[in-house]
């Protein structure tokens, strides 16, 4: 599962969850495809607004690089 999945899962678009991290949605597009790194308070963020645990986001980041 990779962060694009993580987003579908959890029933959110890009634009809600860019809006909810205070991003661009070409920002959250650029995490989701691994272009960009993200940053671990990120991350944390993105586990709180998908209802997952931190382990499963640094996983799904790890896939979303492969």
């Amino acid at each position: 599962m990779n962060l694009r999945d993580l987003r579908k899962e959890a029933g959110l678009t890009v634009k809600q969850v860019a809006e909810r991290l205070g991003v661009a949605e070409q920002t959250l597009y650029r995490y989701e495809s691994g272009e960009r790194g993200v940053m671990v308070i990120t991350a944390y963020q993105l586990a709180l607004i998908y209802g997952v645990g931190i382990d499963e986001v640094a996983e799904a980041i790890i896939n979303s690089n492969q």
